[in-house]
């Protein structure tokens, strides 16, 4: 008794695990090949066969969307099954297979064969004595063993948006966020924070002006970081290989290693902290594909300062004007890195 009820607990355990999930699947294949003859041995001759065709003289034309599970071979065969129950024929003469790929946010969606050529059934298939003069020709002519039967047309049609983050280093360290709204215009929106590498050594140079009276130019360390907003265009060169031009505002904003302060101006104490300028920027890039959505990309920018703003301080008065020579600061700014694409 006590063996029968474990044996009925574990049939009602696995019958319960067994009902929980029910999991089917239909595989529908059509294979199509040349016809074969195996010959077991040398000494067994057997006739030839020859086939009559009855061939359309009108080309055809089927759509096929495939299921994005199956393997490019799958695909295609699905797409000549497809064209062959459509147009209830044996072979396809001169078949093209034009391929649609459509693509949203960088991810495959749709691939889509279109196959074309003329439908044709085989009427009659005998056993002949000898040859016809135009099959024994035709078999003497100097073709390769295989023919290639089929012609490719590649078509990449890519729709939707698209979300990037990037991360360059060269003459500044950054991070890009850029956003296509539409794929296909080409156009897109970014903002971007860059830290720059100054030279060891290198200065700022400052001239503090208070009543007319110019203070000896002051050289000081500094550090520099920007933010940049703006737009661009990309133009795709090949499939991996795409080039880009952007612009928009750039804000900089440079702080003294060493705060300067004046405490002998007739007007009180001076302090300065540093700067900070509002301008353009202007540059190109090249963005190559490694993998569907990972890039790595070169670039260069120049940022043109346009408006100054001194970060000082006054406690007394209100005359004191500060000049920074920031004329080496609008050189051409170049990175290299890796985008991602969402």
């Amino acid at each position: 008794m006590k063996h029968f009820n474990v044996l009925l607990i574990a049939g009602f355990l696995l019958a319960l695990s067994s009902s929980c999930r029910t999991q089917s699947r239909v595989i529908g294949e059509r294979n199509q090949k040349s016809p074969e003859i195996n010959v077991n041995t040398p000494d067994v001759l057997i006739k030839p066969m020859v086939a009559d065709l009855d061939i359309s003289q009108e080309k055809k034309t089927s759509t096929y969307t495939a299921d994005l599970n199956l393997n490019a071979s799958e695909i295609k065969e699905n797409a000549q099954a497809k064209f062959m129950d459509e147009h209830s024929c044996d072979i396809i003469i001169n078949p093209v297979y034009k391929k649609i790929t459509s693509m949203e946010n960088s991810n495959v969606s749709k691939i889509e064969y279109e196959v074309s050529g003329f439908p044709a059934t085989i009427k009659k298939i005998e056993q002949n004595e000898t040859l016809s003069t135009t099959v024994y020709d035709y078999n003497r002519m100097n073709f390769d063993v295989k023919r290639d039967e089929f012609t490719y047309k590649d078509v990449s049609d890519v729709k939707g948006s698209e979300l990037f983050l990037s991360l360059g280093s060269g003459s500044y360290s950054g991070i890009e966020i850029g956003y296509f709204p539409s794929i296909s215009d080409g156009i897109w929106y970014y903002g971007s924070v860059e830290s720059y590498i100054i030279e060891e050594g290198k200065t700022l140079d400052i001239t503090v002006n208070y009543n007319d009276v110019t203070e000896s130019p002051i050289d000081e360390l500094f550090s520099m970081t920007s933010f940049s907003l703006g737009a661009g265009y990309r133009a795709d060169l090949n499939k991996r290989i795409s080039s880009n031009i952007f612009g928009g505002l750039n804000y900089s904003m440079l702080s003294l290693e060493n705060t300067y302060e004046s405490a002998n101006n007739p007007t009180g104490t001076y302090r300065l902290d540093g700067v900070n300028t509002l301008g353009l920027r202007a540059g190109i890039g090249v963005d190559y594909a490694v993998f569907r959505n990972i890039l790595v990309f070169g670039k260069g920018f120049s940022n043109i300062n346009l408006v100054n703003m001194s970060l000082d301080e006054i406690t007394d008065g209100n005359d004191v004007t500060s000049e920074f020579d920031l004329s080496e600061l609008s050189r051409l700014n170049f990175a290299v890195g890796l985008k991602m694409r969402f």
